[in-house]
C-alpha cells in the first residue's frame, strides 16, 4: 500500500526530450493507493537549457500503477484540489488527471501490473478548441453558400 499523509508531496518528473516510453516517472504499487488530506502534486519537465517542448495532444503518462483500491483521495496542484477528470497546467501542457484508469499510458509499459492507474493526459488548451470549432463552423458555412 502507498499512503500519502496530509501535506505530503508526490514529485513526478517528465522529460519532453526523450521517447515517450521513458518520458515520465512511474510508481508501481502492489496494494492500495491512499491520499489523505492535501497531497501536493508537482510535475517537473527535466528538459534543460530551453529544450522543453510541449507533449503532443492525447499523450498519456501513468504516474502510479496500483493493484488495490483507491481511497478516493485527491492530489492538489498549485493549491487547487484535483477531482477525477480535472485539468491543470504544468510546463507547456494542460494535463487532465484520471485516478482510476484501467489502462496505462506510454511510459514503462513493460513494467505495468494488472490493476489501475493514475494517468495524466495532455489535452488541448480551451482557446485552441474554440479556434478549431470556429474554423469548422466557417468551413461548414462556406460549403452551404
Amino acid at each position: 500500500t502507498l499512503s500519502f499523509a496530509n501535506n505530503s508531496t508526490f514529485a513526478a518528473e517528465v522529460d519532453s526530450t526523450v521517447s515517450l516510453s521513458a518520458g515520465a516517472d512511474l510508481q508501481k504499487v502492489t496494494g492500495d493507493l491512499n491520499l489523505a488530506g492535501t497531497v501536493n502534486l508537482t510535475l517537473i519537465d527535466l528538459a534543460t537549457g530551453g529544450t522543453a517542448v510541449a507533449f503532443a495532444q492525447n499523450t498519456v503518462f501513468s504516474l502510479i500503477n496500483y493493484t488495490g483500491a483507491w481511497n478516493l483521495g485527491k492530489f492538489s496542484y498549485s493549491g487547487i484540489a484535483l477531482n477525477d477528470g480535472d485539468s491543470f497546467t504544468s510546463g507547456l501542457n494542460i494535463w487532465q488527471i484520471d485516478y482510476d484508469a484501467t489502462s496505462g499510458g506510454s511510459n514503462f509499459t513493460g513494467e505495468y501490473v494488472a490493476g489501475n492507474f493514475v494517468n495524466i493526459t495532455a489535452v488541448p488548451e480551451p482557446a485552441s478548441l474554440l479556434v478549431g470549432g470556429l474554423g469548422l463552423l466557417t468551413l461548414l458555412r462556406r460549403r452551404r453558400g
